[in-house]
Parts: C-alpha cells; structure tokens; sequence
C-alpha cells in the first residue's frame, strides 16, 4: 500500500505527530510506503526511526505568520494565504501526476489544504475554528472553510 502524506510544517507538533502514526500504521502493515510531502527537515523522520517512506521536500501548508511564537502578523498571514491559496490550481496538478504515478493509494493530510480525498489530522480544530471565524469575517477574508472533524483512534 502507497499513502501519500502531506504535512504542515509550521512548528514540528504536526511532524512529530505524523510519525506516530505513521509508526502505529507501519506495525499493522509493515509493507506500507509512505511519500512525505513536508516543508519540514528529513532528519526529523530520519531521526525517528521511520522506515519505508520517500521525502518530498517542500510547503504544503503556511500557517499564521508569527512574530513571535504568542503573537501573529494577521494582514502578512492573511497575503500569504492568498498568495498559497492561488498557487493551489498549478500545485494541484503536479501533485495529482504525482499520485497517480506513485500508484496512490491513501492520503492524510496533517493539516494540509493540498489532497482532494484525504482524511485530515488536528489537535486543535476548535482553535482554527475560532481563530479564522475572527478573519473570515473581517474585511481581509480571502477565503471561507467548512469545518468538519473526523476522529480516528488508532489502537495497538
């Protein structure tokens, strides 16, 4: 089986989480290979051990822009989500090829808007729930989100 793994790097919680389940997955299936599509470093998931997975480097995801790791840059975040969100068409198309010629089977997204089937990995969508619901209505929207939450226990 072929999943391909989109992952947020903004900060390494979405990196680190990813690799715990990737791990819990590659016990039930250890002939599963993953391709990691990632801004953040290989040695990450090097260094963690992890096992059958091609790197990918690259931005999927932006994040907020952050001056500091408590305070944000909300007219810089909101430009360079609209500068991402309108490169998504061209990036869209080289990543589907991709898939397709990686014979994809899967893909989880950690918190990624790229994929278009894909199961979607968050701590805390309550907090982008109610942080973009603040941004989305203001003069500066340049996009809307429909929220929803699919939870998944992974068990031994």
């Amino acid at each position: 089986m072929n999943i391909a793994y989109f992952i947020s790097s903004h900060g390494f919680g979405h990196a680190s989480r990813a690799i715990a389940i990737m791990e819990a997955l590659s016990e039930k299936d250890p002939n599963i290979h993953f391709d990691v599509y990632t801004g953040t470093q290989e040695w990450l998931f090097r260094d963690a051990g992890l096992r059958n997975f091609t790197f990918h480097p690259g931005a999927v995801d932006v994040g907020l822009v952050q001056l500091t790791p408590m305070e944000h840059d909300l007219p810089r975040s909101v430009e360079t989500i609209r500068n991402y969100l309108n490169s998504i068409p061209e990036r869209s198309e080289f990543l589907a090829s991709e898939l397709l010629k990686n014979e994809t089977d899967a893909v989880i997204c950690d918190i990624s808007p790229l994929g278009i089937i894909r199961i979607n990995l968050t701590s805390f969508s309550f907090l982008y729930r109610d942080l973009f619901a603040v941004y989305l209505n203001s003069d500066n929207a340049c996009c809307r989100f429909n929220f929803t939450s699919l939870s998944i226990a992974l068990s031994s």
